[in-house]
Parts: C-alpha cells; structure tokens; sequence
C-alpha cells in the first residue's frame, strides 16, 4: 500500500478571531484582511506540492483558505462532518461575556465528561461521530496528497480520532490561525510529520 500524505490545516483568521469572539457552526464568518494573507503564504509554500484532492467543512472561512490551489482540476468536497462545534448561546459572545462557564466546560471535557455542552451547543461525543466518519472518508479516499481545512475545537478532536488518545486529551493539540499538522499514513499506521507548524507564516 502506497504512504497517503495528509495536510490538515485551521482556516485563516476571521474579524470574529481577532476581536476574540466565539466563532462556531452557526457563525459563517470570511478569513479577514490577514487570513487571505495567510492563506496566500499557505500557498505559496505548498502550492506546488501536489495535493490531488482538498476537504474543507461547509463553512466559509474554510473555503476562502483553501481557495489559492483552485484554479486547476484538483477535487474538492464541503462536508458537514469538518465544521466546527455548535457552540449554541455562546456564539457570537466574547469569551469575557460568559465568565467562568467556558472554563467549567472544558475542564468537564478533560475530567471525561464527553456529554458536556454549552447551552443548545454541540458536546465532544457528538461531534466525534462525525469526525470519525470524516476521518475513514479520507482514509479511504484513494487520493495520495491530500489537504484538509476545518476548524480550531474541531482539529483538536480529530487529532485525538487520528491518534487514538482520550477526547480529554483535546487541548494537547495546539493550533492558531492557519497552522497545520502534516500526518503520514500507510497499511493504517500513522505518523506526525509536523504540529501546529506555521512556519509558512515566517517565510520571506
């Protein structure tokens, strides 16, 4: 079985980031001045490296960053299973607006309760069952270069699906805007390449 490359990068940033207001499923926010730059430096580094398919989730933001390598015929799919989490009431809210409810929740997500969820929003166990369909769809997917955009709460869980760790474990995964975790696979053994790099984002 031939090694499968997978980029899975967070899209660039949004006015929502950089006002620091919570941006989930429902919020369909586009990058900013600075995630089209970002997303310009993504592609200038990786733009000739040969992705032959490209996952985004339906949200905008993902879009928009991917949209440099478009202008050839590489396939390209918007799945339900990469948005990111509802965060329900919590939308659209700085995080200062909600005190310490935001805090209580991730510390019952890192205690093992995956049932945890912000008011009308999405809990870890939930949105696992789509990301894990997401992940065997890729796997699947006999494309051998493949990159995928979602989302900050989103790749965080997905790298916990990938890896086989607790869904407690969620945090041990950084990211920022535009950042990207380079996976190596092959006959089901995984391998990182790469974590939360943005050295994309550093080049001249």
């Amino acid at each position: 079985m031939m090694e499968k490359e997978i980029f899975i990068i967070r899209h660039g940033e949004t006015d929502f980031n950089k006002m620091g207001r919570v941006q989930g499923q429902m919020m369909d926010e586009p990058i900013n001045a600075t995630g089209r730059e970002q997303a310009s430096a993504f592609y200038k580094m990786y733009g000739q490296e040969g992705f032959d398919f490209i996952y985004t989730s339906r949200l905008i933001r993902t879009k928009q960053t991917v949209a440099p390598f478009l202008t050839g015929d590489i396939p390209v799919k918007s799945m339900y299973e990469l948005d990111e989490f509802s965060w329900g009431w919590f939308e659209g809210q700085r995080f200062e607006e909600f005190g310490d409810e935001y805090t209580r929740l991730v510390a019952a997500w890192k205690s093992g309760d995956y049932a945890a969820a912000p008011p009308l929003g999405d809990a870890p166990a939930r949105v696992a069952k789509r990301l894990e369909r997401a992940w065997a769809a890729i796997q699947a997917n006999p494309a051998q270069k493949i990159l995928v955009c979602t989302h900050g709460r989103a790749m965080r869980l997905l790298m916990c699906i990938i890896f086989d760790k607790a869904y407690a474990e969620m945090d041990s995964f950084p990211h920022e805007n535009l950042s990207l975790y380079r996976i190596k696979l092959q006959a089901g053994q995984v391998r990182l390449v790469a974590a939360n790099d943005r050295t994309h984002l550093l080049a001249d």
